[in-house]
């Protein structure tokens, strides 16, 4: 039975044939279909897999990916871009590893298991914008160009500012985490979903750097942790801004050395619609359930149990 008053476009739910749900302060009408039919061609399953895979991303990673596509609603709009752009990709990478036969330990593609809530690391898009990441956006931090150059001076040869905002985000399998599901065999664990959790942690630029007169400086005289789900392991404070390159914090390097997945480093702007455009990278063999092993999986029907028992943007919400 519909609900909420149809004629001021706020009805919702089923009317005779009718459908009615509400989108973006929007009334939506569409038909309702009294035989849904339910095919399980080697096609639908695939797409069931994707779907599946990339929505169970968005839902566990919802506090970031809301409003991490600049110029997108946050909520609705937000969730619908997320959704279609790495459908797309998934797609496309599971397509790449079966058609041109890539070797199990090189397939990019990750799905979840049919029935199993949670995510898997995978190679999603998870922000969009015309910010460039010039602090974490490579596998190595960047370095002064002299030991005379000053913290502040650094801060204004990268154009860093004192609203910017750096997130770090990852699909994290820690160690010995629970096996939820298991199609086939392999010596590997490419055929298995590992329990994964996602998280985030958001550091704020000082202001005080923009004005340090210091040439001897770390990364915690420009940084602070303001924001985060877990207990990163990552000081920024015992890192020299220096000579040396040091690599870009990854799974490893924030979350736990013996933990694997897959991250990514979103550059944001406080109070400001700007976003980076950011893909995750895999940090270990980001268990998950590969392209070669997805349609046996989806075809297998149900969880197989194995040995288991705006952010942003400176907000909290």
């Amino acid at each position: 039975m519909a609900k909420g008053n149809i004629l001021l476009g706020m009805g919702r739910g089923k009317l005779g044939d009718i459908v009615l749900t509400r989108i973006d302060g929007q009334q939506i009408a569409r038909p309702r279909n009294r035989q849904p039919k339910n095919p399980r061609t080697n096609k639908q399953l695939y797409q069931r897999a994707v779907m599946a895979t990339v929505m169970q991303a968005y839902s566990a990673g919802i506090k970031i990916f809301d409003h991490s596509f600049q110029g997108k609603s946050i909520g609705a709009g937000n969730q619908r871009y997320f959704m279609r752009i790495n459908a797309k990709k998934l797609r496309a990478q599971i397509a790449d590893d079966i058609n041109n036969v890539v070797a199990v330990a090189e397939q990019q593609g990750r799905v979840i298991a049919p029935g199993v809530a949670s995510p898997v690391p995978s190679l999603l898009t998870v922000s969009e914008g015309s910010l460039t990441n010039v602090l974490f956006g490579g596998s190595s931090l960047p370095v002064t160009a002299s030991s005379s150059e000053t913290c502040s001076e650094f801060c204004a040869r990268l154009g860093i500012q004192a609203d910017d905002l750096y997130s770090f985000v990852g699909f994290v399998v820690p160690n010995g985490a629970s096996i939820l599901f298991t199609v086939l065999t392999d010596p590997n664990d490419y055929n298995k979903q590992f329990a994964t959790q996602f998280v985030y942690a958001r550091y704020k630029v000082k202001a005080a750097a923009l004005t340090n007169a210091a040439t001897s400086f770390s990364w915690g005289d420009i940084f602070e942790l303001t924001d985060s789900n877990f207990s990163p392991i990552w000081n920024p404070s015992s890192l020299t801004v220096g000579s040396q390159a040091a690599a870009v914090p990854a799974i490893k390097g924030m979350f736990d050395a013996n933990a694997q997945g897959t991250y990514a480093w979103i550059h944001s702007r406080i109070n400001e619609d700007l976003r980076s455009s950011e893909t995750m990278k895999f940090d270990g063999v980001a268990y998950g359930i590969a392209s070669e092993y997805a349609l046996a999986a989806w075809k297998q029907g149900s969880a197989n149990l194995g040995d288991s028992d705006l952010i942003l943007e400176g907000g909290d919400e």
